[in-house]
């Protein structure tokens, strides 16, 4: 099955689901985050397990001046005080904050948008930064690259 799909010129979108071509949403982020500036990062839920697939990337993202911006969720103990210190950690360009989701209605995207020089890639899907999320679990996401 073919996995990029020409939108306009020099547009593509991807489907990553975790398992179609074995290519998992951690493997694409970790192709990409090198070649990235700036990432932003919006999830429900942040886990250790999520930046042990991440972490060299995440890390040499900080090391060469990259900015890191990260925005999750502490309700429902889903997101790992661990997972926080390491990203706080970097030090550098990198922001974290949390929210909570009283008063919100609720708080649960997981939204993924990585900058390079030449390009954006928008990852918009059911996958939150956790190691199910992002590599064992059926996940369904629309990766758009597109041109900056």
């Amino acid at each position: 099955m073919r996995r990029a799909y020409p939108v306009g010129i020099a547009t593509t979108m991807r489907l990553i689901d975790n398992h179609l071509d074995d290519r998992s949403l951690s493997d694409y982020l970790a192709r990409l985050l090198p070649m990235a500036g700036e990432a932003c990062i919006q999830v429900a839920y942040l886990r250790v397990s999520g930046i042990e697939l991440l972490r060299e990337p995440l890390s040499e993202l900080a090391r060469r001046g990259g900015r890191l911006r990260l925005l999750t969720c502490g309700d429902f103990s889903q997101t790992e005080p661990e997972a926080l210190r390491f990203l706080r950690e970097l030090g550098g360009r990198t922001e974290v904050r949390m929210v909570s989701s009283s008063g919100l209605q609720g708080f649960h995207p997981k939204c993924y948008l990585l900058t390079t020089g030449r390009y954006s890639v928008l990852v918009v899907g059911s996958s939150n930064f956790t190691g199910g999320g992002l590599r064992d679990n059926v996940e369904l996401n629309l990766a758009l690259e597109l041109p900056v």
